[in-house]
């Protein structure tokens, strides 16, 4: 088993609580994700980028929030713009060596490639190479591999929706998709054919896989059969589930989000929790331990705070399929 020590990390530069997710991790400890800045009319995501304590707010303009949910070695990131309130016009968003976002309409010309109103990117590589999800020309999402010199493919796992969300350095592709309930996928590309194999947490409701290191380690999130989500990390076939644990007073796990993870194994995500908000975490180094540890909470907090959990796991969650519950 594996012992994490969880640090929770909260957009300090806001006065208010905000919600906080954070979604990559790179090998030098810089973080990125996003928050929701309630300052903006109506409030709105604002991506970020975290570093030994400084808090860098990442924010396109002009659009109605700005997401970014992976970053390589370089240093350069993936993410994505949501162009309109419906959860319908996302452009996928990468950075130059100056930190400055760049929309899809510059990556995946429209005009030529054809990337569709809905792309969102990802993950990315350290040789510049992203994955995501695009739209083209039919209702479904499919997963997009954007080669970092130019030219992009795409595939879909047993014909639905699909989200290709991580990549290492082997071209390993990792994601999810969703059919009848959402399945995690593993795509060993190698180039341009793709050999996938669907994995499921055992028992699970859903499963979502997010992240994948160099050294093939993955992580993500499941929903149990009471609606409770976890983290896990999936390993040479095997799954531990994990349930963040503050090391202080701060507020009790509902849900647990595992998204990324880097070659020193720390991970990071996100929590629920008592308050009613989401807090991002970053744990330490993987830190073996002889017969492990499972924290898992929720209990009688969690018939408090379902509805409003699970209209955050919706909201999430619905960005990613264009579907929304309102």
């Amino acid at each position: 088993g594996t012992v994490y020590q969880f640090t929770q990390l909260d957009y300090s530069p806001s006065p208010d609580p905000v919600n906080t997710y954070a979604f990559g991790i790179n090998n030098s400890g810089q973080i990125v994700g996003y928050y929701w800045d309630q300052t903006l009319t109506g409030g709105d995501d604002v991506g970020f980028l975290y570093h030994s304590g400084t808090w860098t707010s990442l924010d396109r303009g002009g659009q109605v929030a700005t997401d970014l949910y992976g970053i390589n070695g370089n240093g350069s990131i993936a993410g994505s713009d949501e162009a309109d309130d419906s959860f319908l016009t996302f452009y996928g968003l990468r950075t130059n060596s100056n930190t400055t976002l760049i929309s899809d309409n510059a990556v995946c010309p429209q005009a030529n490639q054809g990337c569709g109103n809905y792309s969102e990117f990802y993950g990315i590589d350290n040789d510049g190479l992203i994955v995501g999800t695009a739209t083209l020309g039919s209702p479904n999402r499919q997963g997009l591999i954007y080669q970092p010199g130019g030219g992009y493919r795409t595939f879909m796992v047993n014909g639905a929706d699909t989200f290709a969300h991580g990549v290492n350095d082997s071209g390993v592709v990792v994601g999810f998709y969703l059919d009848t309930g959402y399945h995690g996928f593993v795509d060993t590309t190698n180039g341009s054919s793709d050999s996938i194999s669907v994995v499921n947490y055992p028992g699970a409701v859903a499963t979502f896989i997010y992240g994948i290191n160099d050294a093939g380690v993955m992580v993500g999130t499941y929903q149990d059969a009471l609606g409770v989500f976890h983290g896990f990390v999936y390993s040479n076939g095997s799954f531990a589930s994990y349930d963040y644990a503050s090391s202080s007073n701060g507020p009790t796990a509902v849900d647990t989000y595992f998204a990324g993870i880097n070659d020193s194994g720390q991970i990071v995500g996100w929590f629920f929790g008592t308050d009613g908000v989401n807090h991002a975490f970053v744990t330490g180094s993987a830190t073996p331990e002889p017969g492990g540890w499972l924290c898992v909470f929720g209990g009688c907090a969690l018939l408090l705070w379902l509805r409003r959990r699970t209209a955050a796991a919706e909201y999430f969650n619905s960005k990613r399929t264009g579907r929304t519950t309102q």
